[in-house]
């Protein structure tokens, strides 16, 4: 997928009230329904060091951007980190990007394209449109490789 910024879109929201952030974004989650897997090309995460297991200071803003792919192995409401793995470090946030918190276990994605798919009685489902979602996941306390859907929200892509 090709990265492509969109702060130089952003003010475009100010004068066009309907446009959601979530329009501008081009770097999104994709999901697979024959893979039942998760896609994330860019997921912001503190730096924390080994030393002391405290973060990098806040004042110095400087987070770690990892890709990530998520499963769902369990069912519909809980994901698995399959894999992830350092990108860079970066300087300032993107509200496009995907951001786990540890302090919290919160992992939120702005935006994932999911594939529906209509139930058809003879031969199986069929492709439908694709929906725009976006997602907060809870980070599981006894196994941290494993996140509960809290709240999800789709509408219609155009």
């Amino acid at each position: 997928m090709k990265k492509v910024s969109v702060r130089p879109l952003l003010w475009l929201a100010w004068f066009i009230p309907s446009l959601a952030l979530a329009d501008l974004c081009t770097e999104v989650g994709i999901y697979s329904n024959e893979t039942r897997q998760v896609e994330l090309d860019f997921v912001e995460m503190p730096l924390f060091t080994d030393i002391n297991g405290n973060p990098i200071p806040p004042q110095n803003q400087t987070m770690g951007l990892y890709s990530m792919v998520l499963s769902l192995p369990f069912g519909f409401a809980d994901v698995k980190i399959e894999s992830y793995s350092l990108i860079g470090a970066i300087t300032e946030s993107n509200p496009c990007y995907a951001k786990f918190t540890p302090t919290t276990g919160l992992l939120e994605i702005p935006k994932i394209l999911v594939p529906t798919v209509i139930p058809y009685l003879h031969g199986g489902p069929i492709s439908g449109p694709i929906v725009e979602c976006s997602a907060t996941l809870q980070q599981s306390v006894l196994r941290p490789e494993i996140f509960s859907l809290i709240q999800y929200n789709c509408v219609f892509s155009q």
